[in-house]
């Protein structure tokens, strides 16, 4: 049987972290693709090495303490170094922690102790702009030492506008996978009744969803006659909440737009049970990307909620048809286009939709999939 071993600053003991859903669904994944799998991350005040069995992390040996807040990046990886020095594994999956002098050292290390080293990058690219003055320093190290990369790693794996290297290492487009807690979600399809169309937008609301445009285009679609009730639902909360407030009030939609907050569980069900169309990224542009790869979508599919973006999502057709892609610039969203897209929708049943949309989840978006196609080679 073949060794794995997962490395990264991963909360191990937080379940509700979406990164630790992404390790939890990766180790997973190789699980069913005939490996063991370990991994060190994080679990409290302490740096562990754990063991993946039967659905999750059980903790085998602490290789380090934090001491403080300050030293958790220097102790993970001065304990992976320690630690895998007296040992030997078939494949080593980073995520990527970016260069500095004791990542660069342990990664001579883990060259040492494993026949193969992938790291993935979850967004690439890595720019120093846009950085808070706390971690520009550590990103302008990484920028002079990451080309050392090249002699320490087989593949780099990443998430972002497709290139043939990064780093001087080989690099490999991959989307972002289904986490096992997706999977777990209720399939609530959508619902379209007489002439009123639900929009839902669930969110963070960050500066890339770009609901503004979204707000934008449908305080066009009211100042023209038109046979369509369009109603948005914004779920979540943050930075551009008062901007979104304000499109509202301004543009008089108060009637139109509902603000719900934060929610979980039957409540976003409930939510999303009245929905038509899924709201997925709309600004992509405004971080300098083309592509991306969002949960949000895969959480639409799995859900078998018909859904609307912009850019070039990773992994998805062109021609999907319960997906409308939008322009990836300044634009507003024509909410004109989204009426037809609900129509050709409508002509299926939300039964019949909702199962086509998981399938196709399932098909191109499990992370045994994607890890089989990027690391198959080193498991045989």
């Amino acid at each position: 049987m073949k060794k794995v071993i997962l490395i990264g600053a991963v909360s191990l003991s937080n379940k509700e972290d979406g990164v630790m859903q992404k390790f939890l669904s990766q180790a997973h994944a190789f699980d069913e693709l005939g490996a063991q799998v370990d991994c060190i991350g994080y679990d409290r005040n302490s740096v562990v090495v754990s063991h993946y069995k039967n659905g999750r992390f059980q903790c085998e040996e602490i290789i380090a303490i934090l001491k403080n807040i300050k030293s958790r990046r220097f102790s993970l990886w001065l304990g992976v170094r320690n630690y895998i020095k007296t040992q030997k594994y078939d494949l080593a999956y980073i995520r990527y922690p970016l260069i500095d002098f004791i990542v660069l050292r342990t990664l001579r290390s883990v060259r040492k102790s494993c026949s193969k080293v992938v790291i993935e990058i979850p967004s690439y690219s890595l720019e120093i702009k846009n950085i808070t003055t706390i971690h520009k320093g550590l990103y302008i190290l990484d920028h002079v030492l990451h080309n050392n990369c090249a002699k320490l790693v087989d593949k780099i794996l990443y998430v972002g506008s497709k290139v043939d290297s990064i780093f001087g290492c080989v690099a490999e487009q991959i989307p972002n996978g289904l986490p096992e807690q997706i999977k777990q979600i209720p399939s609530t399809g959508y619902r379209f009744e007489g002439n009123r169309i639900v929009l839902i937008c669930v969110s963070r609301m960050n500066f890339f969803h770009g609901y503004d445009r979204l707000l934008n285009g449908l305080a066009e679609h009211y100042k023209k006659k038109n046979d369509y009730v369009v109603d948005v639902v914004l779920v979540g909360d943050g930075f551009c909440r008062k901007e979104y407030e304000r499109i509202v009030e301004t543009n008089g939609l108060i009637e139109h737009v509902k603000f719900t907050g934060l929610l979980k569980g039957d409540a976003l069900t409930d939510e999303y049970r009245n929905a038509t169309i899924g709201i997925s990224t709309l600004g992509l542009y405004r971080k300098g990307f083309t592509e991306a790869s969002s949960l949000k979508t895969k959480e639409y599919l799995v859900r078998g909620l018909p859904f609307v973006y912009a850019g070039n999502e990773i992994g998805l057709d062109d021609s999907f048809p319960y997906a409308l892609k939008m322009p990836n610039d300044a634009s507003v969203i024509s909410i004109d286009k989204i009426v037809d897209f609900a129509n050709r929708i409508k002509v299926e049943s939300a039964e019949l939709v909702k199962e086509k949309m998981k399938a196709y989840a399932e098909e191109k978006y499990s992370w045994k999939r994607i890890l089989q196609k990027a690391c198959g080679e080193y498991l045989n």
